[in-house]
């Protein structure tokens, strides 16, 4: 994985075609998985794929603007 230094390096039409690709990969890496194996953590300091997935998508859509933020807070408080 790059640092931010490195990957700020790297053009802008290459970073857009791997942002391009990125959800067909993450398809292909879970596709066919149990949630149990989806679930499942390789030890007592790593989160499992599901954390993962679940934990880049919050701070993407939290991150995304204050309207976003917002409306995470609402439904993990069960409000609309």
């Amino acid at each position: 994985m790059p640092t931010a230094e490195e990957y700020s390096a790297i053009p802008i039409a290459v970073r857009v075609d791997h942002l391009d690709q990125t959800p067909g990969e993450l398809e292909r890496a879970i596709s066919g998985k149990t949630d149990k194996e989806l679930s499942a953590r390789p030890d007592g300091s790593n989160w499992a794929a599901k954390e993962i997935v679940c934990a880049d998508w919050v701070a993407r859509l939290a991150a995304h603007d204050d309207n976003h933020l917002a409306q995470l807070h609402r439904a993990l408080e069960g409000r609309a």
